[in-house]
């Protein structure tokens, strides 16, 4: 009865709508503002020169926080229906059972099943650079 269901997870920008990226080649920090620039899949890294999907620039601060967002999506869209599917069951047994030789008694805590996320906060860097060929607003050392 296992059905696919997609996650989406929003990564947010800064105050200054800026993006942080890390460099997959030289793993330095560097920020771009989304959508100054021509459309496409690729990120250039400033630092090395390194080009390579966009999709594959995330910092580990930014996959944790999306890890803890997906997991809690996947909490509320399959663990918390079958523990209340369980709940359900327990409770129709103690009913069954109720006045019987052998009873049986459910009990449950109020506890709450969710992850904590794990925020974070882009770095602060100093130079912002405008791309002279698509005017793409980059920030970095």
């Amino acid at each position: 009865m296992s059905e696919d269901f997609d996650v989406s997870v929003n990564i947010p920008v800064d105050g200054e709508g800026m993006l942080g990226r890390e460099c997959l080649e030289c793993k330095e920090y560097f920020k771009i503002k989304p959508g100054t620039g021509l459309h496409t899949t690729y990120c250039h890294c400033p630092y090395c020169d390194y080009e390579g999907k966009g999709d594959t620039f995330w910092t580990p601060d930014q996959m944790a926080y999306a890890q803890s967002i997906a997991l809690n999506q996947v909490i509320d869209k399959r663990i918390t229906p079958a523990l209340d599917r369980l709940r359900k069951s327990f409770r129709d047994l103690e009913r069954r059972t109720r006045g019987g030789i052998v009873e049986f008694k459910f009990r449950e805590s109020n506890a709450t099943l969710n992850l904590p996320v794990k925020y974070y906060s882009e770095k602060a860097l100093e130079t912002t650079v405008t791309c002279n060929n698509c005017g793409l607003v980059a920030r970095n050392i």
